[in-house]
């Protein structure tokens, strides 16, 4: 039946008709929070995928408009028309109206920080299998890196938490303390009628890929491709209960984030708690004052109570003075953390400056630590 409608899509559109399964059977918009606000040991799993949280009560409507699971719903942000991407579900468990979604989105949506919004859409239309990918690595470092001696094995534990894909996406793979960025610049399903996949976007589920390396963006010209490599993520789907990106931003995007990976950051979990209480535990509230006459700089709070602000900061400016304006400002006087960075980690170096640790426009989360 599927497969039918989608014969008749390619018909119509081959002879300049009306398509008939554009219609969108649900839209939404809805408040946005990170993941690590639904839980906090679960983020970790999902951090590096397209998968959120939603509202127990959309998807009874969206089973009520004939919606069948694993539920593959689009994804975009009033703001920035013209980036579409594609997003499954982990749990229907969200409260009302709210979305629980992976740091990246945050980034990739350019989401507001004071108020953040997403809109989900389900269409009236088949979801193809995919067979093919082609991807385009952001760095030769990445592809040249030790991660990458066993690339099929890395991409087949890293497509599975991907249960779809969307041309224009930033595909994301953590190897230990690293994060490898890709941009897909092509899907395409085996169920296409003369190689013409009339939607951007495929499924992962239970699916045999073949995946296609371009040269990285910063190769030199003559480059060749690497061979395809056969992936497959056939495994169960666990959701049974529950137009093109623009390629300059997404440079912009995964340049800052993969610097942002040698942020001066402590990533074991005991060591940077102990060290946070004994360098921040003396530390008075105080409200930070900007000098306009030195370089500035924008960064986002984040606060305990989910209180959000923005404000202005020298490039001078150093972590200790940001810890004391977030006590200021929340009023919390027991024991915190700051996190800054994707994914988050703890600044745990009072003195450094925002610009030794890349903070400039970063998002800072305040965090207890009880």
């Amino acid at each position: 039946a599927v497969f039918g409608r989608y014969t008749r899509f390619i018909e119509q559109t081959l002879q300049s008709q009306p398509t008939d399964i554009e219609t969108v059977i649900f839209e939404k918009e809805y408040n946005v929070r990170a993941l690590h606000e639904w839980d906090e040991k679960k983020a970790v799993e999902y951090e590096y995928g397209n998968r959120i949280i939603a509202p127990a009560q959309d998807f009874n409507i969206l089973i009520a408009n004939g919606m069948t699971t694993p539920i593959i719903l689009q994804v975009s942000n009033a703001a920035l028309p013209n980036k579409r991407s594609h997003c499954s579900v982990i749990e229907w468990t969200a409260p009302t109206d709210t979305l629980y979604v992976p740091s990246w989105m945050f980034f990739d949506f350019l989401l507001d920080d004071e108020t953040p919004k997403l809109t989900l859409r389900a269409y009236e239309r088949p979801l193809l299998k995919g067979s093919y990918l082609q991807i385009e690595p952001f760095f030769s470092k990445s592809v040249e890196s030790e991660a990458f001696k066993d690339a099929q094995k890395l991409l087949e534990l890293s497509l599975k938490k991907y249960q779809c894909l969307t041309t224009g996406d930033l595909l994301r793979i953590q190897h230990e303390d690293t994060v490898h960025m890709f941009e897909v610049k092509d899907v395409l399903s085996a169920q296409s009628l003369a190689g013409v996949t009339p939607f951007d976007v495929v499924s992962l589920v239970n699916v045999d890929v073949a995946v296609d390396f371009l040269p990285p963006k910063d190769a030199p010209p003559q480059a060749t491709n690497a061979p395809p490599a056969a992936i497959s993520t056939a495994a169960p789907a666990d959701d049974a209960d529950g137009d093109d990106g623009d390629v300059d931003d997404n440079e912009k995007v995964a340049e800052k984030q993969f610097v942002g990976v040698g942020q001066r950051l402590n990533d074991d979990a005991t060591d940077t708690k102990q060290k946070s209480m004994q360098a921040f535990a003396e530390i008075e509230s105080a409200e930070i004052v900007c000098d306009t006459t030195l370089k500035t700089t924008k960064i986002q709070m984040i606060l305990i109570g989910n209180k959000r602000e923005t404000i202005n900061v020298n490039m001078s400016t150093t972590v200790q003075q940001i810890y004391a304006h977030a006590k200021f400002v929340s009023g919390y006087e027991k024991a915190f953390q700051l996190l800054a960075g994707f994914p988050p980690k703890v600044l745990t170096e009072p003195d450094a400056t925002v610009e030794e640790c890349q903070l400039s426009g970063a998002r800072i989360t305040q965090k207890t630590l009880e």
